[in-house]
């Protein structure tokens, strides 16, 4: 298991705040852990939390609609 995996799982199964209770996942980070460049959220939405997917939601639409236009 590589480190992020590990740091992942550790995410999934953490319970150290109430949001365990009401939230359907938690939202660990995706990609390579040698990019060069990562995006940091403020917090998952609701898109995110019924996905367990960053960026999922309305704030991926709007980075995929700036990737586009670069």
């Amino acid at each position: 298991m590589s480190r992020l995996e590990n740091i992942a799982r550790r995410i999934r199964n953490c319970r150290r705040c109430p949001l365990f209770k009401s939230a359907l996942n938690a939202v660990p980070g995706e990609g390579s852990s040698h990019a060069r460049i990562f995006f940091i959220g403020i917090s998952p939405g609701s898109t995110e939390d019924k996905t367990g997917r960053p960026f999922s939601g309305r704030a991926g639409k709007f980075l995929d609609s700036v990737f586009k236009r670069l």
